[in-house]
């Protein structure tokens, strides 16, 4: 019964990253599909508005914003793609490192690397709150999340499968039987997903 528990406990948290894994894709495309929408711009150029100085719209609507610099590059973009609306920050290479979106399933800010990798995500899905770090080659490393039973933190291994998880969590048995660790918890896990050592 105990190696049915702990394979319960272990589905439940590998769902919890598959879908933050899910939302990490997301994001790494709507970054890329700015790079591109950059390149474009600062490539083809586009019209330059002037407003005059003699008085202050009280709305203004618009599908895109784009900010630039002194050269005419891209420095910020404020637009509603097909995901919902997002304001990216660009650096002066034309990298977006900053994206604050609100996607299908809720808000999320990420930085990225100067390639425009995402390596840190704050966002809120499905009642979750959860900071990610998230090494070069895409997978998240250490997460802090709040979820329904209370707050955890997760560190994983290079093939994004869990080594340690300090924090509150649950699991369901097959016959209906939830088991809920306190914050105090904490379990290691050999690389191969099986319990290593946890307390209480």
């Amino acid at each position: 019964m105990e190696t049915e528990k702990r394979l319960e406990r272990l589905e439940h948290e590998l769902m919890n990253m598959k879908r933050r894994y899910r939302r990490l894709l997301v994001v790494t495309g709507l970054v890329a599909a700015v790079m591109a929408a950059v390149l474009i711009a600062t490539k083809v150029g586009g019209p330059v508005v002037a407003f005059a100085e003699t008085g202050i719209a009280d709305e203004v609507k618009a599908r895109r914003f784009v900010l630039v610099d002194e050269q005419g590059d891209t420095r910020a973009l404020l637009a509603v793609l097909e995901d919902g609306p997002a304001l990216f920050l660009i650096d002066p290479q034309g990298t977006p490192r900053a994206m604050l979106a609100i996607l299908e399933d809720g808000p999320t800010l990420s930085l990225t690397d100067p390639q425009g990798t995402p390596l840190a995500m704050l966002d809120v899905s499905e009642g979750v709150s959860a900071l990610s770090l998230i090494d070069p080659q895409r997978t998240p490393r250490a997460t802090l999340a709040v979820l329904e039973d209370g707050p955890t933190l997760l560190f994983t291994d290079l093939q994004g499968q869990n080594r340690a998880v300090l924090g509150t969590g649950s699991t369901t048995t097959s016959d209906g039987r939830k088991t809920t660790y306190p914050e105090s918890s904490l379990r290691l896990y050999k690389p191969d997903g099986t319990v290593l050592w946890m307390t209480p």
